[in-house]
């Protein structure tokens, strides 16, 4: 079961990716025309216009989807509550269960950097990876038991995960070993999403409009100014080094266009709780 201080589950859509496709060698399709998003009771919809429209694909499960990730518009994998992992080959049409060794975790997240390499993770520090494509899963230890609830990856090999008491973990080998970093902040202060747009340029957000910004891969993380104090931040994702956005608790979307050294407030026409955010990089022709 999720733990009280994740929001409950109810209709809420937990989380959202969207792809975009290349057509032929030359001409970049539109960014953002594939789209998933996964949610309660195995919900998973799917756009191919964009979000103009959304259609029900059938999962298979009726736990609850916490994550998404895409490698490739094919190739896709969602994780959820009681240790869920659920794969595609082919868009969405047929999710299939791949087996992370536990029934009972709950997992929060998904990453993964190439179609080979995935980790996945969740409750009480569990990180689970895979070499193949997720046909096996391995567990890899760690030094916290603290909830985890996102990672990041900037390479195959450079990796962090981040979580409940302020924990930030980083990986230089592929999880091979998961050190903490010093995050300077009070460990009563959860991070919610971890997100890198270089190899050294990263972010973290979370409880109380927490905003923790790294420019050396995470060796220091300094706070940034956020514009709210009071609201938890969920989710943080970087189209470039300089433009990013984060969401939270009562609609809350916040931008940035220099790298966080400013936040604006963007209207976001909601007051529900928004729990995922994703752009995809501009294509270079």
């Amino acid at each position: 079961m999720f733990s009280a201080d994740r929001p409950s589950i109810g209709v809420v859509v937990l989380s959202l990716v969207i792809s975009s496709v290349q057509l032929g060698h030359s001409q970049p399709a539109p960014t953002g025309t594939l789209g998933w998003t996964v949610g309660s009771k195995g919900t998973i919809l799917y756009t191919a216009d964009g979000g103009t429209s959304w259609k029900v694909q059938n999962s298979g499960t009726s736990e609850a989807l916490t994550a998404v990730a895409f490698v490739t518009p094919q190739s896709g994998w969602t994780v959820g509550t009681s240790g869920t992992i659920l794969h595609t080959a082919d868009g969405g049409a047929s999710w299939k269960p791949q087996s992370g060794g536990t029934t009972t975790t709950d997992l929060w997240f998904v990453a993964f950097p190439t179609p080979q390499l995935g980790w996945a993770g969740g409750l009480n520090g569990i990180i689970l990876h895979t070499a193949d494509g997720g046909a096996s899963w391995k567990r890899q230890s760690n030094s916290t038991h603290v909830d985890l609830h996102s990672a990041a990856f900037a390479t195959p090999n450079s990796g962090w995960t981040a979580g409940s008491d302020a924990t930030i973990l980083h990986t230089a080998d592929a999880g091979g070993g998961w050190t903490p970093q010093r995050t300077g902040n009070s460990t009563d202060i959860e991070l919610t999403s971890v997100a890198f747009a270089t190899p050294q340029l990263g972010w973290a957000v979370g409880d109380l409009g927490t905003i923790m910004h790294t420019e050396d891969a995470g060796t220091t993380w300094k706070w940034q100014s956020s514009p709210i104090y009071y609201y938890r931040l969920h989710s943080v994702a970087f189209a470039t080094p300089q433009s990013g956005w984060t969401v939270g608790d009562h609609g809350t979307i916040m931008h940035t266009e220099d790298g966080g050294a400013t936040w604006r407030l963007q209207s976001s026409g909601t007051f529900q709780s928004l729990l995922s955010v994703t752009f995809a990089a501009p294509q270079q022709p």
